[in-house]
This record gives structure tokens, sequence and C-alpha cells, in this order.
């Protein structure tokens, strides 16, 4: 380790310098903090382009997903771009049929239950 006021080296381990007696512990506290801090800081942008990266990817593929686009279609009252996705890109597909029938049994229930309780009128 070199000295910071006189510069003469000292071994890794010392405390004082062998020549001045400048305290060298300052020096040692620096060196190793801003690896420590370099260190972290790597580890906290590697995380955080890891976790952009997966949203991206999970928000490509579920809007690339038939299904959400069916449902995005019916909830904003789209409903003949809807049934383009349905007959184009559902239908044949059990699993995604399935699906679009629970939703839809679902969305109609939720109808159903507003009507009942007066929050929407036959018209809406």
């Amino acid at each position: 380790m070199i000295c910071s006021k006189c510069g003469a080296e000292n071994s890794e381990d010392s405390v004082f310098c062998n020549k001045c007696a400048a305290n060298l512990s300052g020096v040692i506290e620096q060196e190793h903090k801003p690896k420590w801090f370099s260190n972290r800081r790597n580890i906290i942008l590697s995380c955080s382009i890891l976790v952009i990266g997966i949203l991206v990817v999970v928000g490509i593929i579920s809007f690339n997903n038939p299904v959400s686009v069916f449902k995005s279609n019916i909830n904003n009252n789209k409903y003949v771009e809807a049934t383009k996705t349905y007959d184009e890109k559902i239908k044949g597909n059990t699993d995604k049929e399935k699906s679009v029938n629970t939703f839809l049994k679902d969305d109609i229930a939720e109808i159903q239950k507003s009507f009942s309780e007066s929050k929407i009128d036959y018209n809406t």
C-alpha cells in the first residue's frame, strides 16, 4: 500500500506509514469501498434489467395471446373484431375455447347481477 502523504511503500495490513507515521486506515477504507459499492451497484443494475426484461416478454406474450385480444375487444365493445379473432385464432383450439367460454359466462353473470341490483338498466 502506498502512503498518500509521503508516497512510501507499506505492507497491505499496515495501519500507519512506516516512513511518516500517517494514518493509513482511511486509505484502506477508500480502497475497499468502491469495489464493494461497484459490485453491489452491478448486482442491482443486473437484477433491474432482468426484471424489466421479464416484464417486457410477459407483456408481449399476453398482448399477442388471442384470448387476451378477444377479451380486450369484448370489454371495449368491439364485437366485430372479437368475432374475427375468435374465428381466425381461437376456434378449433379446445383450451382457448374453454377460456373464452368461461370469460363470457362470467361476464354474462356479472351483467345479470348488475341488472338485478339495479346498477344498470335494460338499455345498458
